[in-house]
């Protein structure tokens, strides 16, 4: 069944993909149709009324047909283009080029310009053949008598609706098209400062945040952890890299339900994890790197019905005013060495 409610909330409703849009499109694109189906009704043209009734249908169909199955988003763009052309002409020869029903075509040119997937030669040459296709219907049709007479003012009327609807139409586009942009970007540069598997910073920007946070004039105490999980090799050799993939991920995200939204935390590399902790002197950031720790440690990791127990080793210190980032994790590190020869699964404090 499809979610009529959810077709104009949420996502279907900004929508950031080529899916979405062909819903929110076959979606208001139905009734459009009932009306102009009824204009065509009150000038007694009825092989355009049984045209926009067999529109509505083929739009509802796709309206429910793309929410069940995205692969068919490309056959649809087809369609739409083929029912928009074929209805855009048939509306032009039976009452005329004034009506301004050609502007549709328009329309299509943008939808199919705003295809993020498509090919682009493909999508070039599409493009280009909806552009010679309203120019010749242009040339062609401008001088064309209909076989219907319509009064002058409910001409002017119908041309001012079909282009003031084209004009919400491609502004519309215009800015699902500057969304896309936007997100894309926001993407690109969610992929180039996070960890693709732990979706933590990666080491690059955990330390550009972490000394722009240090550097901040308001700044007090801080303090530092450094995070190892303990026996993670065997995770690997034992289970298989998968499991101890995700036995990765199990911290990470054990980490950010127990963090501040000012914590910043990253992976440093292999199973190891950094944490700075602003605005949080020695003591205090030991009793988070117990809690975490202890969270952990008493949260099993299942997989394929086996739990398995994780502990973590941590390093806590403080960074001093003026020190510099990589003394503190080297300091830190140096008290995680401590408590992995000490026996693992505790929190090691060395202070500065």
């Amino acid at each position: 069944m499809t979610d009529w409610k959810a077709l104009f909330k949420g996502k279907l409703t900004h929508p950031t993909d080529l899916h979405s849009l062909l819903v929110i499109t076959a979606a208001v694109c139905a009734p459009v149709h009932i009306v102009f189906a009824a204009l065509f009704a009150w000038f007694e043209i009825w092989w355009l009324v049984g045209f926009n009734v067999l529109s509505c249908g083929f739009y509802v169909y796709w309206a429910i047909a793309l929410q069940r199955n995205r692969e068919l988003q490309s056959i649809m763009m087809v369609a739409t283009l083929i029912e928009v052309v074929t209805h855009a002409v048939g509306a032009s020869l039976a009452i005329g080029w004034e009506s301004g029903f050609s502007y549709y075509i328009i329309g299509i040119i943008a939808l199919v310009t705003i295809n993020q997937h498509a090919n682009r030669s493909g999508q070039t040459t599409l493009a280009a053949l909806m552009v010679v296709a309203y120019v010749v219907s242009d040339f062609v049709l401008r001088d064309y008598v209909p076989p219907v007479t319509v009064d002058p003012e409910i001409l002017a009327i119908l041309h001012a609706a079909n282009a003031g609807g084209i004009m919400i139409i491609v502004g519309f586009l215009a800015s699902v098209f500057s969304k896309m942009i936007v997100e894309a970007d926001a993407e690109i540069m969610h992929l180039a400062s996070s960890d693709p598997l732990t979706g933590l910073w990666n080491r690059r920007n955990l330390i550009s945040l972490s000394e722009e946070n240090l550097n901040r004039p308001s700044r007090r105490d801080a303090s530092l952890l450094v995070i190892d999980i303990d026996h993670f090799k065997q995770f690997n050799d034992v289970h298989g890299h998968i499991t101890g993939d995700e036995v990765l991920k199990h911290v990470a995200e054990t980490l950010r339900g127990c963090l501040r939204s000012t914590d910043i935390a990253g992976r440093w590399g292999g199973e190891e994890f950094v944490i700075l902790l602003p605005n949080t002197n020695v003591q205090d950031a030991y009793d988070v790197a117990e809690r975490l720790r202890q969270t952990i440690f008493n949260t099993p990791l299942y997989i394929n019905a086996m739990a398995l127990r994780v502990s973590i080793t941590v390093g806590a210190t403080n960074v001093v005013f003026g020190e510099d980032l990589l003394n503190a994790i080297e300091r830190a590190d140096q008290a995680l060495y401590e408590g992995k020869h000490g026996g693992r699964n505790q929190t090691v404090l060395q202070a500065a």
